[in-house]
């Protein structure tokens, strides 16, 4: 079989760079909440609990592209491949909107323990109930689309059974995917008019823009997937024509997960600094100086330290910088 027809090893080695990007960042938040600030919060346990169900997400592809054939052409798989595949599909689907919904709710509760007040607040509340609306509605769509719901797969193996109209999970979907891409957006885009009037230097805001923007990202993935998602009616060549639709729904997670957490390693540049103070310590203690530190590294060991637990409070602009984060 020629690399044209069979797009699985290329779903894979997709899935793999994101999900060890996934991990990446989720590992670093935790070195930083448990060994750095200790300070763990909702949003933290929100965003573990989106990784765990992400990596189960993967894995439940792997075992698509592996078993199922997710990938290949119906015409070169047997029916047991096919079940085991539209299986993994159904799965993928309800665990889909799942972690949809906590990783943006991991991030908008992050966010409004910087904004303290005002209509921010108000608005990324809304947003969590929206996408949880959302996502609820389109599980309920996702789960009973077949009556009994186990014949979407079973229909391959001469199962009695129907399903609702064709067009039902595509629109569906659709739907879902403007509503998840336009709390995106304000995720990211709500911040930036306040963030440039804050009295903070240049170097500090620059990481937070850059997280609002990757957010975005995340909003634009989402929006990308629409044109592809008709294609979501069951087909007779449904495995292969689907492969950007479930490549996509990789990317995006991943995205919000690594964006998520990026937020929240600011601490880390601080713990660098008190390590270079340390190593020059030892340097200075090895060559028979004096152990007691210069003025200068002293003063800079306490500052990194000081700077990495005491929250920085901005009541004028209704933004406040969390302790473990940014």
């Amino acid at each position: 079989m020629s690399a044209a027809q069979n797009r699985g090893p290329e779903l894979m080695a997709i899935q793999s760079v994101f999900l060890v990007a996934a991990w990446v960042a989720t590992g670093l938040r935790a070195y930083v909440k448990l060994a750095i600030t200790r300070d763990h919060t909702v949003d933290d346990g929100v965003m573990y609990l989106s990784t765990l169900l992400y990596s189960a997400y993967a894995a439940a592809a792997l075992v698509g592209i592996i078993k199922g054939g997710i990938g290949r052409h119906t015409s070169d798989l047997d029916s047991d491949s096919i079940v085991v595949a539209l299986q993994i599909w159904y799965t993928c689907e309800i665990l889909f909107a799942f972690i949809s919904a906590l990783v943006r709710t991991s991030i908008c509760l992050f966010m409004l323990r910087v904004f303290t007040h005002g209509m921010p607040r108000i608005i990324l509340r809304g947003a969590i109930v929206t996408v949880w609306i959302s996502s609820i509605v389109y599980l309920f769509i996702i789960v009973f689309q077949c009556n009994p719901p186990r014949y979407y797969w079973a229909q391959f193996e001469g199962a009695s059974g129907s399903c609702r109209p064709a067009s039902l999970v595509p629109n569906a979907t659709i739907v879902h995917s403007v509503v998840a891409a336009f709390s995106d957006w304000i995720i990211g885009i709500l911040p930036l008019s306040k963030l440039w009037k804050l009295q903070m230097p240049r170097a500090k805001k620059m990481p937070l823009v850059f997280f609002f923007g990757v957010g975005t990202i995340a909003g634009m993935i989402m929006i990308v997937r629409i044109p592809y998602l008709k294609v979501l009616e069951i087909s007779a060549d449904f495995l292969y024509q689907t492969v950007n639709v479930a490549l996509l729904s990789l990317v995006e997670p991943s995205i919000g997960i690594v964006a998520g957490c990026i937020a929240t390693l600011r601490p880390l540049k601080f713990c660098s600094c008190v390590w270079k103070s340390k190593s020059r310590l030892r340097t200075r203690s090895s060559r028979g100086a004096s152990t007691i530190p210069p003025d200068g590294i002293r003063v800079k060991h306490e500052i990194c330290v000081s700077r990495s637990k005491v929250p920085i409070e901005l009541k004028d602009s209704g933004i406040r910088q969390p302790a473990s984060g940014w």
